[in-house]
């Protein structure tokens, strides 16, 4: 059977560029999905009148570095599982960098790798550092024609619709369902997202310097070449 140099089959690098490629590809979508479903149904029930069942401090209800991190992510898993395919339907003849093109590729994908990281870690805090909701305490109130805005702390769409959900399951016809399923899939998402952006940096790196399936350097073709002649 053939191997690389590492005594491990030739192909196997690309392989799990593929693999993690795809997995990047529809947890980014997934992500974006969730995402997206949550702040559409946030949307309509404002914009339908229903303000009030939201806190005074709510934190950012926009899409915003999820979305932007997920989006790149994508971007990334469709070229490199492309690139990554076609070099494998070629028969082992990989796409060849220079230095300067190597340091682009690697910084690039290096980049996404931190962006992914921060996301994540930024999220999590984010979340961690949000109020919780009290059922038992009263809002202010100035007139008593206006409408009662809770007004305790500051809260993520996550955490408010999650916990006021836990005590009123009657407002699932508010789809708060729908965002609290939506916000907190979304957010736990990120983790895969990062383990599969930090994998496939890992994998190309591999890749480069030992197994030359996706990608090798400019300066190894020829010995490269010479190898193919007798795996």
């Amino acid at each position: 059977m053939a191997s690389s140099r590492m005594g491990l089959p030739v192909h196997l690098s690309g392989h799990l560029i593929v693999i993690c490629s795809i997995l990047l590809l529809l947890t980014s979508i997934l992500c974006i999905a969730f995402k997206s479903a949550s702040l559409a149904a946030y949307k309509n029930r404002t914009e339908s009148g229903w303000i009030a069942l939201y806190p005074v401090k709510l934190i950012s209800t926009t899409p915003d570095l999820l979305v932007a991190t997920a989006s790149i992510n994508l971007i990334i898993s469709l070229i490199v599982g492309t690139a990554s395919l076609w070099s494998i339907q070629r028969r082992r003849k990989p796409f060849n960098l220079l230095p300067l093109e190597h340091f682009v590729l690697v910084s690039l994908l290096r980049a996404n790798a931190i962006l992914s990281t921060a996301t994540f870690i930024y999220q999590f805090v984010r979340a961690g550092q949000s109020s919780h909701f009290d059922p038992s305490y009263q809002s202010k109130q100035s007139y008593q024609s206006e409408p009662v805005y809770y007004d305790k702390g500051a809260f993520t769409l996550e955490t408010w619709t999650c916990d006021v959900l836990s005590y009123y399951p009657n407002l699932e016809e508010y789809q708060f369902g729908i965002q609290c399923t939506g916000e907190r899939a979304s957010r736990v998402l990120l983790i895969l997202l990062w383990i599969f952006a930090t994998a496939i940096l890992g994998l190309l790196s591999w890749d480069f310097n030992a197994c030359h399936v996706v990608v090798r350097p400019q300066k190894a073709i020829s010995q490269e070449d010479d190898d193919d002649d007798y795996i």
